[in-house]
């Protein structure tokens, strides 16, 4: 859906408000079952005191739909059109004139205007928009140990995978006998374990660092620790798939393009975790 920016302006002696009958239609035509019969969502509207002028913002999927709703308008003065964006999508884009940067490559992934939007209203402390960035507030973190997920600090480096539960599959491939394609369902009917686990940015703090170095601009909020509900990566799934001893490093990522590496983990440790505080995990982090 686009949004924009609508002006109108009329004369004094064409003002409609002046008229009760006339100021009950343009109530009536503004009214949400008439707006949505027009195709276009009002988010909001205000008249500049002493003016004459009504500015509306239109959101809609053409800029014609929006033309059309306001032609009654134009009738009894001036209409102008202008295509907007909320701060969230200009800052995301990197400017007022970038635009939006491509994000489904290689794989289907959240717009980053929805993203940070969801972290903003979630209270998170956005650091950058794309890829999304956003540590912890410090009163949510004082409030308890285990944090809930709205409040869960994001630490990306790509875009965020739009993942379908339906059609999702956890890969065993690379050093092993058997490789393995497990679903959802598969890793449901699996043996799990509940850990209390916290996790923390290794640049936690940077803002507080002299000298400054490169990296994000943490203050203390990227670290929260949550209870991880998964199957265990080698006695399972990993295990599953008999992989050699000669196997030294343990892949994972939402596609190969995206891979990250760390050692191989012991049979008592690491877990392919698909709930958080109990419910099923949204992918937010892709580091």
């Amino acid at each position: 859906m686009g949004l924009f920016i609508v002006r109108h302006r009329h004369e004094p002696e064409r003002c409609p408000a002046t008229d009760p009958y006339m100021g009950a239609m343009l109530l009536n035509y503004l009214s949400r079952p008439n707006v949505r019969h027009h195709g276009v969502n009002i988010q909001g509207e205000a008249v500049v005191q002493g003016e004459h002028t009504l500015y509306m913002i239109i959101e809609s999927s053409d800029e014609d739909r929006v033309r059309a709703f306001m032609r009654p308008f134009a009738e009894a003065g001036t209409v102008d059109v202008f295509p907007a964006s909320t701060c969230v999508r200009v800052v995301a884009s990197g400017g007022c004139a970038a635009s939006m940067p491509v994000v489904d490559e290689p794989l289907p992934a959240l717009d980053p205007e929805e993203a940070c939007q969801h972290a903003i209203d979630a209270g998170l402390v956005v650091h950058r928009a794309h890829p999304l960035n956003c540590e912890t507030s410090i009163p949510a973190l004082i409030g308890g140990v285990v944090m809930p997920n709205a409040h869960f600090y994001v630490r990306n480096h790509f875009q965020i995978p739009m993942l379908d539960p339906s059609t999702w599959r956890l890969g065993v491939g690379g050093l092993v006998e058997r490789p393995l394609s497990l679903s959802l369902r598969d890793l449901g009917n699996m043996r799990s374990e509940m850990r209390i686990v916290t996790l923390e940015c290794a640049g936690n703090g940077r803002s507080l660092l002299h000298p400054q170095v490169a990296g994000e601009k943490w203050h203390l909020g990227a670290v929260s620790t949550a209870e991880w509900t998964g199957v265990p990566l080698v006695e399972d799934s990993i295990g599953r798939a008999s992989s050699p001893r000669r196997a030294r490093c343990c892949c994972g990522a939402p596609t190969p393009a995206w891979c990250t590496g760390g050692r191989r983990p012991s049979a008592s440790s690491g877990a392919s975790s698909s709930t958080t505080q109990g419910v099923p995990r949204r992918c937010w982090h892709t580091r």
